[in-house]
């Protein structure tokens, strides 16, 4: 009998004697997984979700107690679905990291009526401000290159604060920088030393230049450089704090291949787990990093495992990498790449599952400098629930205070957390349908069945991968 042949009856037979002969007569999905129909448990997804997001972790920012906590709830996971450790009997793989993080900032008008601007709704403090208090009593709008800013605030678009711009204005002697425009939480690889910068929201722009709205409003429109006199002090503090020690920390295991003949190779799935957490004090929900598709990895991390333990399958190695510092850069990533924990001309795919598309270019760069191909599961999104990034939740005391101010303010309506978990379930369950597609492609070869080995339930030799652990 051919080969071809002999092993698709042997799957045939497998399969006969997990579902027995009900599943010759039934259509529907069985209750025991089988390879072409494994069992997704809504529960357990659910429950990932609720950790990933709620007070006990708080925040998932790479190189804090809160991801650490996160990455403990993936590695006991990983433990209870039958995965291999990675790195030295562990699943943590450690890397030194630079963290900045943004505790608080406030700004205050002092005058005659000494007034103070509310935190995440006047303003935010941006990403790569730097930590300190200073106090203006001019600004500039659309300063010229050879104009004296020095001891003053710039306003400025958040098309033109570029890093370059930032540097520009700070070397010419700038103390403060307005982004005018949305307020956004965003990532910051490092700070601008010796500038603090802010983002503000253009209805407040007239309460900082002391001015009328439709005042404010022409003389913005107007692109012309503009020098403002303020009829008020602007004290601005922000408060941030800086580790150069940090650790991050990747999770990684392993389910090992079974086929004698290609076991040593092997395919990599992979998610972030990083996250924005609460923002210079702000709460804050990253619908966008929600762990909708971390969720999706354990969930198929766990199918993996269990036909291991009942089946020759898979064939070839599945790692499994749960990332930090995606938003810095992809270090976590750049640091298994530095220090893998399997050879890496036996990884035959790299299987990147909620990669956006602005996110892709720099990691086909990053793998294609190791010649690793790439296969992207893009994030699937609801367009309701999750139609938004994130979602701010700003004490009640500063919805008040805006609401008192400003007659026709209505606080945004925001979901609960309980109500993100249950949209983004099913999402999470979408998205282990289609990775568990992709896993069994690559991980289940055409290559001839062959008797197993003895030692094929435990992990592959590792005498050509020593070399490449940390």
């Amino acid at each position: 009998m051919p080969h071809s042949a002999l092993r698709h009856l042997c799957l045939w037979l497998v399969l006969i004697s997990l579902g027995g002969c009900g599943l010759l007569a039934r259509q529907e999905s069985p209750a025991i997984p089988t390879p072409t129909h494994p069992v997704w448990e809504v529960n357990t997804v659910q429950d990932h979700l609720a950790f990933f997001n709620g007070s006990t972790v708080g925040t998932r920012q790479t190189g804090t107690a809160g991801f650490a906590t996160a990455a403990a709830y993936v590695g006991s996971r990983f433990a209870r679905f039958g995965l291999q450790p990675a790195v030295r009997g562990s699943y943590r793989m450690l890397y030194p990291v630079d963290l900045y993080l943004l505790r608080d900032a406030r700004i205050r008008l002092v005058g005659a009526d000494t007034t103070r601007l509310l935190k995440g709704y006047d303003f935010l403090p941006d990403a790569r401000s730097d930590s300190g208090q200073v106090t203006v009593r001019t600004a500039f709008w659309l300063p010229g290159p050879e104009e004296s800013v020095q001891q003053a605030a710039v306003l400025l678009t958040a098309q033109e604060a570029t890093h370059e711009q930032l540097t520009d204005l700070r070397d010419r002697g700038a103390a403060q920088v307005w982004i005018v425009g949305a307020l956004t939480p965003g990532w910051a690889a490092a700070h601008i030393p010796r500038l603090r910068i802010v983002q503000v929201r253009s209805a407040s722009v007239p309460r900082l230049l002391g001015r009328t709205e439709a005042s404010s409003a022409s003389l913005l429109r107007a692109n012309a450089p503009r020098r403002f006199d303020l009829p008020h002090q602007v004290r601005l503090i922000v408060s941030a704090e800086r580790q150069t020690l940090a650790s991050g920390l990747n999770v990684v295991g392993y389910v090992a291949g079974k086929h004698p003949a290609v076991r040593e190779e092997a395919i990599l799935i992979c998610a972030h787990l990083d996250a924005r957490g609460p923002y210079a004090g702000v709460r804050l929900i990253d619908a966008e990093n929600f762990g909708v598709d971390a969720a999706a990895v354990l969930e198929v991390a766990r199918m993996a495992g269990y036909f291991s333990e009942h089946l020759p399958m898979p064939e070839r190695t599945v790692i499994v990498a749960l990332w930090s510092g995606a938003g810095q850069n992809h270090q976590g990533l750049r640091a298994f790449l530095r220090h893998p924990t399997w050879a890496l001309d036996q990884i035959k795919a790299v299987v990147y599952v909620g990669l956006s598309e602005p996110e892709r270019p720099a990691v086909e760069a990053l793998l294609g400098a190791y010649d690793l191909p790439l296969e992207v599961l893009p994030p699937v999104r609801d367009t309701t629930l999750f139609a938004e990034d994130y979602y701010w939740y700003p004490p009640g005391g500063t919805l008040r205070q805006a609401m008192l101010r400003d007659a026709d303010f209505m606080a945004p309506v925001r979901p609960t957390l309980d109500a993100l978990e249950a949209a983004g379930t099913p999402l999470a369950l979408t998205q282990a349908e289609r990775l568990y597609r992709v896993m069994l492609r690559r991980a289940v070869t055409a290559a001839p069945l062959l008797p197993p080995r003895l030692d094929s339930l435990g992990p592959p030799p590792r005498a050509r991968t020593e070399t490449a652990r940390q």
